[in-house]
């Protein structure tokens, strides 16, 4: 699995831009619908949401730019609710503990390196046209993007600075 992990972003690099955001959407969107499913009522109603949702987000990137106060709102409700339900839908996997423990472990050393010591992240941003929001450089350093450590990686360095 953690090998799937690491190449999943190489593979976004590799085909054109449009493809890995139709990717990158569908799989939002498969997360969005099941994680609906046993929520809404009817057969349709979680398709009907997950579209909506996800259109909405959009709309709201093209509409507002992506950095305005409108777009994150309606971004940070679409991520809240898709890693929830990936939570949940990796809940009953039947994963046992120590697999779980050594998934993290493995994954933590990756976010670090991808997006502390090499450049796939910024390339990523870059490629796929994400909010400039997401990075943060500073210095001669590598740039420091997109995951949480990232964010606070630069955050502790810039408090430092001032």
């Amino acid at each position: 699995m953690i090998g799937a992990i690491v190449l999943v972003p190489y593979l976004y690099l590799a085909v054109p831009p449009w493809f890995a955001a139709t990717l990158l959407g569908l799989g939002l969107f498969s997360v969005l619908q099941v994680t609906f499913e046993p929520v809404l009522p009817g057969r349709w109603t979680s398709w009907i949401a997950s579209v909506v949702l996800l259109g909405g987000d959009v709309a709201a990137g093209l509409r507002f730019d992506a950095p305005s106060l409108p777009f994150l709102v309606i971004s940070y409700i679409v991520l809240v609710i898709g890693v929830v339900g990936a939570a949940n839908l990796w809940a009953p996997s039947g994963m046992k503990a120590r697999d779980a423990a050594v998934l993290g472990g493995a994954l933590t050393v990756y976010d670090f390196v991808a997006t502390s010591l090499l450049s796939t992240t910024n390339e990523l941003i870059d490629r796929l046209h994400f909010s400039r929001s997401l990075r943060c450089s500073f210095g001669r350093r590598a740039p420091v993007n997109g995951s949480v450590e990232g964010w606070a990686i630069c955050c502790l360095r810039r408090c430092s600075h001032s």
